[in-house]
């Protein structure tokens, strides 16, 4: 049985393992080519996050990860950009992603939906959004 929960310091690895995937991903079926990736410094860059809370962070980003068997398979990433050309009341979807062998079972919308309660809570938006990727 999956869960879902706020993502630990403990789930970074995962999570990074959950981005190694969604490259190679793109790379095999689309053939666009590998950024490099720094798996350190990624794992490094969520740990503050995390570290700091959602408080500390200013209110302004909120991950989710979902779990099969104690092991991170995906995330969900949110986020209030203050310098968005956004209204303020709209949060960003930034990232939802699965390692492949999860894909096509219903998770991907099981984190989203529990996701997007959680921002509720947080943020109180009257929209979301998701990220638009440039290449």
């Amino acid at each position: 049985e999956p869960v879902i929960e706020l993502a630990k310091k403990e789930d970074c690895p995962g999570i990074v393992e959950v981005d190694r995937d969604r490259m190679l991903q793109r790379f095999e079926e689309h053939q666009v080519p590998l950024r490099e990736f720094n798996e350190k410094e990624r794992t490094e860059k969520l740990e503050i996050r995390l570290e700091k809370g959602i408080a500390e962070y200013g209110g302004e980003g909120l991950i989710l990860v979902i779990k099969v068997s104690g092991k991170v398979v995906g995330y969900i990433e949110f986020e209030k950009e203050e310098k968005s050309e956004l209204p303020e009341d709209t949060v960003i979807i930034d990232t939802l992603s699965l390692i492949r062998g999860y894909q096509g079972r219903g998770l991907a919308m099981d984190l989203l939906k529990r996701g997007e309660k959680e921002a509720r809570k947080i943020f109180n938006p009257k929209k979301f959004r998701r990220k638009i990727l440039d290449g």
